[in-house]
């Protein structure tokens, strides 16, 4: 893939692919890295941020997955900056539910927001059905290994798609 997104990182502009992410992350959680990276896409796209630098990002998000967690510590490094929180108690109600949480991301540049949700039907009940089963060690042998194709899918469904298509904006 040559997706990218660029940043500057104390003066010093970087190029990250997707690729890089995965790399960084392994294809345990695929389809959350390639979620977190078309979020960001879609964040410094809606907040008018062209090169956005690390120092002046915070994020936070009802959704536990560390898919997501390591495409946006890639990018960002909101993580290790400590400037990245997760509460899986927080309810938006327009953001679906995952299988931990809410698919709900909101990434703070200076004093501008932007909330952002999953477009709902973007992440198949099936995922969701089985992650909540896996995720908690109650999934078969069969059902993990489905969960793990699920990611896949999940994967290249989301790079195909413009980040438009996956997210919507909250207020």
């Amino acid at each position: 893939m040559n997706e990218r997104l660029r940043i500057r990182d104390h003066g010093t502009v970087l190029t990250i692919t997707y690729d890089n992410c995965v790399r960084y992350h392994g294809r345990t959680n695929i389809g959350g890295v390639a979620v977190g990276f078309r979020l960001l896409q879609k964040a410094f796209s809606e907040l008018s941020v062209p090169l956005p630098d690390r120092e002046r990002i915070s994020f936070f998000t009802a959704f536990p997955g560390a898919g997501v967690r390591d495409a946006v510590e890639m990018v960002t490094r909101a993580v290790s900056r400590e400037r990245y929180r997760v509460d899986i108690e927080y309810d938006e109600p327009e953001a679906p539910a995952a299988a931990a949480g809410r698919f709900y991301f909101s990434l703070d540049y200076d004093d501008r927001s932007c909330k952002l949700a999953i477009r709902p039907g973007v992440v198949p009940d099936e995922f969701i059905v089985l992650g909540r089963r896996c995720r908690i060690g109650q999934g078969t042998e069969v059902e993990m290994m489905r969960w793990s194709e699920l990611k896949e899918e999940l994967a290249v469904a989301t790079m195909a798609a413009s980040p438009d298509e996956l997210f919507i904006r909250l207020a």
